[in-house]
């Protein structure tokens, strides 16, 4: 007996030799990690310190710190809700179900506002992990699908008061059935605190249409807190710095939100109040538009504070992107499909990595499947790859480039070069001459481009458009028709047909063999 007890004690103190990091990290190899995905709305490269903001964003910051920076990361598509399918399914757009109801066979697809995930449907992630034992939750920003309605959510209850009973009563059952989509749409256990759509299309009153970042971060930390004790899945979307102006809505009362007033003002409550927060930036030499930021990433870092509180931070992957930029937005230009990335998970991925590999947010979902060891079902279609070995080891993906896709225009991105093209439906085609090419937007309509992308880049009219990205990084100087780069051009043609022969729908020529001669 004394030789049993002797060996238990010997035992104990080896393993109290070992930190208790250490002893933690060893645990938690055996311990399915808990997930954030963080996806934020309309944020340039250059709002967040890592990635070349002036102000300090220690928040956002931290991701990048204690795991790797992804340094090419390029959306599939340029605008919230293609962007947004494609992070929560690991797809391109272009496979949307409801593009295959809504759109003849024999033309291209317009990619915009729609391609969403309806009830009963397309699987996504939470999905795939509520089958693995995970609880899954979604918070902040949906976009991807509202259910039907017998009049536009633009126009309901736009002109009225939310002190009002009835139109009280009208935004709650509006909300209430917006929760209960996205749990049957997204495949999400918990949904609180959402917005279905942009804050015009809620149907709120026009004075409600405010931002509420601490109404979101509270939605996620209840969520932490409720489910802390299983693996869990986490969709954090943050609606800023997307408009109307996030200044104004830091200035509105904080107890405005899609469901209607709270009860108590949410203000300086998980962290320092939004009146603190702009003095902070302007004291400290910044515009006030810069507050957002620090409203940003001050929520996250509640999310983080929650996670240290609880030692769950060395076991859970946070991973991090916007869903596009806002220069060139709803293009393919790199200033709107190039975003801040990052993705952290102490117990495996080295901290302070950087990668100049090209990446997307198709490659979140497969990433996540293979961190936590499970194998994509056989009747669940990915297009992104698994980045963890890239992360863990080191290795360099067989990637040539990526694709992005928006409206009627489509785009190949190399390290190096960036081929765009522009292709309009047959009914389209018909319109347009020699004369008025220059009348039709990549939108195939006969007015000025809706975010003045025409006046950024001198090619936006021209239907093919080649750009060496490192030396011509704004996209200034077409090489289409130069032929010095004619092989270049065919090289990444070829790449576009390979990846668009794949969809339902034809796009051009694209569909076919593109012959080098």
């Amino acid at each position: 007996m004394k030789k049993v007890i002797l060996c238990l004690l010997v035992v104990g103190t080896l393993i109290g030799c070992k930190s208790s990091s250490q002893f933690q990290h060893e645990l938690n190899q055996d311990v399915k990690p808990n997930i954030i995905m963080i996806y934020v709305d309309d944020m340039e490269l250059n709002q967040m310190s890592a990635f070349g903001c002036d102000m300090s964003t220690p928040n956002m910051d931290r991701i990048v710190n204690t795991g790797i920076k992804l340094n090419n990361t390029y959306v599939s598509a340029p605008v919230c809700t293609p962007s947004r399918y494609g992070q929560q399914t690991g797809r391109y757009a272009s496979r949307c179900k409801t593009y295959i109801r809504d759109f003849p066979l024999d033309d291209p697809i317009f990619i915009r506002w729609n391609g969403d995930l309806e009830e009963n449907g397309e699987k996504t992630i939470a999905h795939l992990l509520k089958n693995h034992g995970y609880t899954t939750g979604f918070v902040g920003k949906w976009h991807n699908g509202q259910p039907q309605a017998n009049s536009p959510y633009e126009d309901m209850n736009l002109n009225d008061q939310l002190n009002n009973p009835a139109t009280a009563d009208s935004v709650n059952k509006i909300y209430n059935e917006q929760v209960k989509f996205i749990k049957k749409a997204g495949g999400y256990d918990y949904v609180k605190s959402v917005y279905g759509n942009n804050l015009h299309a809620l149907g709120l009153p026009s004075h409600a249409q405010e931002h509420n970042q601490e109404w979101i971060t509270k939605g996620g930390l209840e969520f932490i807190d409720r489910f802390k004790d299983k693996p869990f899945f986490l969709s954090f979307n943050t609606t800023i710095p997307h408009v109307p102006s996030p200044v104004h809505s830091m200035e509105s009362d904080s107890r405005l939100t899609p469901k209607g007033y709270l009860q108590k003002p949410l203000d300086g409550l998980y962290f320092p109040s939004r009146k603190h927060l702009i003095e902070q930036t302007i004291q400290s030499g910044f515009s006030k538009d810069y507050a957002v930021i620090k409203w940003l990433d001050e929520g996250i870092g509640a999310i983080y504070k929650k996670l240290d509180s609880l030692n769950l931070t060395e076991n859970t992957i946070i991973i991090f992107a916007s869903d596009h930029g806002v220069t060139g937005k709803m293009t393919c230009y790199t200033s709107a499909a190039k975003v801040p990335a990052a993705i952290s998970w102490p117990a495996k991925i080295k901290a302070g990595q950087v990668t100049n590999e090209l990446t997307s947010q198709i490659d979140f979902v497969p990433t996540i499947l293979s961190a936590i060891g499970i194998k994509k079902p056989k009747d669940y279609h990915i297009d992104g790859i698994d980045l963890m070995p890239l992360m863990t080891k080191g290795e360099v993906p067989e990637r040539k480039f990526l694709y992005s896709e928006v409206v009627y225009q489509r785009a190949i991105i190399t390290k190096e070069f960036e081929y765009l093209a522009t292709r309009f439906p047959k009914a389209t085609v018909e319109k347009i001459n020699e004369q008025n090419r220059k009348e039709f937007t990549i939108e195939g309509k006969q007015e000025a481009d809706r975010y003045g992308a025409q006046a950024i880049f001198p090619g936006y009219y021209d239907d093919n458009q080649l750009y060496n990205i490192l030396i011509d990084p704004k996209e200034q100087n077409n090489l289409a028709n130069d032929p010095q780069f004619k092989a270049k051009l065919n090289e990444l043609k070829g790449y576009m047909r390979q990846t668009i022969s794949t969809f339902p729908h034809p796009f051009g020529e694209f569909n076919e063999q593109i012959i080098n001669n």
